[in-house]
């Protein structure tokens, strides 16, 4: 087995002392991150006379935010039909436990009939936004069987487009009065046989499904959604107002619509309250190649759209081979934590084998035990298949396990039928073991990733690099990855992690031209400014 130790110093985090316990250190993160739900609820409070867009880095409070801003609605309008809807199906509970939480804040209380939680499809065991609105028609919703296997990652997109084509993209009966959408870039779909009419088939759907804000303008309706571009785990697409809305001139007067000096509302999040400013830089370094021998996979080119991220840059992106240094303000990462010893939170180790992987895991988690953690505050994202294995070897180490999905702790294998509970994702007194797919939107204080090989393996490919970064920004405290044998992604993340002992709020690396260039679109040339319809000549 191969480590690294961190090389900063006790006099370079003189705010930390060494003999602090984990659990110690998030106490003192949850007094200094307070004050920023004060910042979540002045957002939130904003209910917007049409449409809005909420873009934000990983970790910046997107879904606390939707929530909050569905409870407002809710307790300020109670007549109104609210839809809040995600992809995630291990989110229900968590979604569910913040919209409680805005509605004691504000005085209110929940009317399940108006104000509606659900996944975007829906499941076995209840019904979802996309069957809730069919089933209002008197139409049969598709099912996943439906769904022709060459469409099946794209089987939202699929079933919305089926609909919009045989009923003339319309709903006859809307049933919401305000839809607002959280991880807004997975309901996206890359196939251009699947756009209506040049527009993003769910996200018209979701359109259609809303009443107007306005009876004397039909067009202006309350779609709100939230994303984050660098999260998508099938594609580069982001859900941007022309792919939303088509660019026919009726939809930009839509936009232009009751907003002043024909301006439509939009919300950029560059702070990252959850995941802590080294793990947040590696996430983007590794997640983009950026110290990749063989070039970039992605990522922005321009000063704007790092910006726009919450980094001040140096260097010029117009000349190959240029330094460029990322330096992320501590303002934007005001998550104070670092390890119990004053290092930084962010570790990698490399083993020879899968036993020896999971033996190491066994006793790192008995260590944060002691370190005063609750087990459900670990979280360990698996990224092969084997998941029971893994709990398994945890169980003999005297470690209580959930399998996220499964019907009870402890259940090491065989999550179908009966035994599957896909709105679960945790449970009191286990440590969280998971998929991606799961992972996806949930967090914890202390996140082990195992198996970066199955990465390494495929890391010239853009969407195994999008894997392992939203695997990274589940943390809230500590992140430590482990992979089996030797890949030259390895020395990419040894040399991040070097970078960051060094000073954890900076990189510098070479610019190479990436294969994918994420910048900002022509109608949001730096992502993050309000966007003049009137530039339309409307």
């Amino acid at each position: 087995m191969s480590e690294i130790h961190s090389n900063i110093s006790q006099d370079d985090c003189p705010d930390i002392h060494t003999h602090l316990r984990k659990n110690d250190l998030i106490t003192r993160r949850n007094i200094v991150l307070k004050k920023y739900e004060k910042r979540v609820r002045e957002l939130g409070k904003d209910i917007p006379p049409g449409p809005q867009r909420i873009r934000g880095i990983a970790g910046s409070g997107k879904t606390r935010l939707l929530c909050y801003k569905a409870a407002c609605m809710h307790h300020a309008h109670p007549e109104w039909d609210i839809a809040l809807i995600f992809q995630t199906q291990s989110l229900y509970e968590e979604i569910k436990a913040q919209v409680n939480l805005a509605l004691f804040s504000i005085g209110g209380t929940w009317d399940q009939e108006k104000l509606h939680v659900m996944h975007a499809w829906g499941g076995r065991r209840r019904p979802g936004f996309y069957s809730e609105v069919l089933n209002a028609q008197g139409i049969m919703p598709l099912t996943l069987n439906d769904v022709p296997r060459s469409s099946r990652k794209d089987a939202l997109p699929y079933a919305c487009h089926k609909f919009l084509t045989t009923h003339d993209g319309q709903i006859e009966r809307p049933l919401y009065d305000a839809v607002l959408i959280d991880e807004g870039q997975d309901q996206m779909t890359p196939s251009s046989d699947l756009l209506y009419e040049k527009r993003q088939p769910f996200y018209w759907f979701a359109y259609q499904a809303l009443r107007p804000a306005d009876q004397d303008t039909p067009s202006l309706r309350r779609l709100i959604w939230a994303y984050d571009e660098y999260q998508n785990l099938n594609t580069l697409q982001i859900p941007s107002t022309k792919e939303i809305f088509g660019d026919d001139p009726d939809a930009r007067r839509m936009l232009a619509g009751k907003y002043p000096n024909g301006i439509w509302k939009s919300m950029v999040l560059k702070q990252c309250y959850r995941t802590p400013g080294p793990i947040i830089l590696a996430a983007h370094a590794i997640g983009m190649g950026l110290f990749r021998r063989e070039g970039r996979i992605a990522g922005p080119t321009t000063k704007a759209a790092w910006q726009a991220l919450g980094y001040e840059v140096q260097g010029d992106f117009r000349k190959v081979g240029e330094d460029i240094t990322l330096y992320r303000p501590p303002e934007n990462s005001p998550n104070p934590l670092t390890g119990p010893d004053g290092n930084i939170p962010f570790k990698f180790r490399t083993f020879h084998g899968e036993p020896e992987e999971r033996r190491y895991l066994g006793r790192a988690i008995n260590h944060d035990l002691n370190e005063g953690l609750a087990p459900e505050q670990i979280l360990v994202v698996v990224l092969h298949t084997r998941l029971g294995t893994v709990a398994e070897t945890l169980g003999k180490y005297g470690i209580e396990t959930y399998i996220a999905g499964a019907e009870k702790m402890n259940q090491y294998y065989s999550l179908k039928g009966n035994n599957e509970r896909p709105e679960k994702f945790r449970t009191k007194d286990a440590v969280t073991i998971t998929n991606l797919g799961k992972a996806k939107g949930n967090e914890g204080d202390m996140v082990y990733i195992v198996g970066l090989d199955e990465i390494a393996r495929k890391e010239g490919e853009v969407g195994a690099r999008n894997r392992l970064f939203v695997a990274m920004t589940r943390s809230r405290g500590w992140t430590e990855i482990m992979g089996t044998g030797r890949h030259s992604l390895y020395d990419e993340v040894n040399s991040v992690e070097h970078a960051l002992q060094k000073d954890p709020c900076r990189l510098t690396f070479a610019h190479r031209t990436p294969k994918f260039a994420l910048n900002a679109t022509e109608e949001d040339p730096d992502g993050s400014v309000q966007i003049d319809l009137n530039r339309f000549g409307l």
